[in-house]
């Protein structure tokens, strides 16, 4: 996993004052063996995600034929978003 800015971790946006919506963006370039794979665990996120009461939308696209995906996930704000993300249910997944 690698950020999309290296200057500027999650951990660092985590630390962050309040602010409004979050959103979450993702590239995921895999091995076409690994897709399957990919999309259990990402489905499975994603219904962990949409059970949160503060959480708005996610989505995944696929490049074309290409394994490669592109997600993006919103939260009602940031407060919500490091709450999913250090959830220990989701972190365990």
């Amino acid at each position: 996993m690698k950020p999309l800015d290296p200057a500027f971790t999650v951990q660092q946006q985590f630390a962050e004052r309040e602010s409004g919506p979050v959103v979450l963006v993702n590239l995921f370039t895999l091995d076409p063996a690994d897709e399957a794979a990919f999309m259990d665990a990402w489905k499975s996120d994603a219904v962990f995600m949409k059970a949160r009461p503060v959480f708005i939308s996610a989505q995944l696209h696929r490049a074309g034929p290409s394994p490669a995906y592109f997600n993006y996930a919103v939260w009602e704000s940031l407060e919500a978003f490091r709450a999913a993300f250090s959830d220990a249910g989701f972190q365990a997944s």
